[in-house]
């Protein structure tokens, strides 16, 4: 946080490309390109830990798969989640949560295929040509 304070966020950090910032209220905020014109008057999204028991657990990704995107897919929750938190590699993260939740291995199951019987002897043996016998 006190690279964020002082500017000196190196290029090689996951968070370089976030252009983060700190807000008057101490909050880590990603910026980006409106980040002037939307200062006076909104906060961009709070930037989260991907790995922190608040971000994963039911708190708020969670909550936000289950009922603000009622468990409709990945790329919904992450544009809700994008609305008001930055959570780096947040895609990989919303596939680990889609895969836990029973819902959604309930609506997207796919069933298995099974393996079809060897053909009986009498059918694969040669014999009479065919149509010998018609009719």
């Amino acid at each position: 946080m006190t690279f964020i304070a002082k500017n000196r966020l190196t290029r090689r950090s996951e968070l370089y490309r976030l252009e983060p910032y700190m807000s008057e209220h101490g909050l880590m905020m990603v910026g980006g390109r409106l980040h002037r014109e939307w200062a006076a008057t909104h906060d961009g999204p709070i930037l989260l830990p991907r790995d922190h028991p608040v971000t994963t657990g039911t708190l708020i990704v969670r909550e936000t798969h289950a009922v603000h995107a009622e468990h409709s897919g990945r790329e919904h929750t992450f544009s809700l989640l994008r609305q008001n938190f930055g959570i780096p590699k947040c895609r990989g993260l919303l596939d680990k949560i889609s895969k836990a939740c029973t819902v959604c291995r309930r609506n997207n199951w796919v069933s298995m295929h099974q393996r079809e019987a060897l053909l009986p002897a009498d059918r694969t043996c040669p014999g009479k040509p065919a149509f010998a016998f018609t009719g």
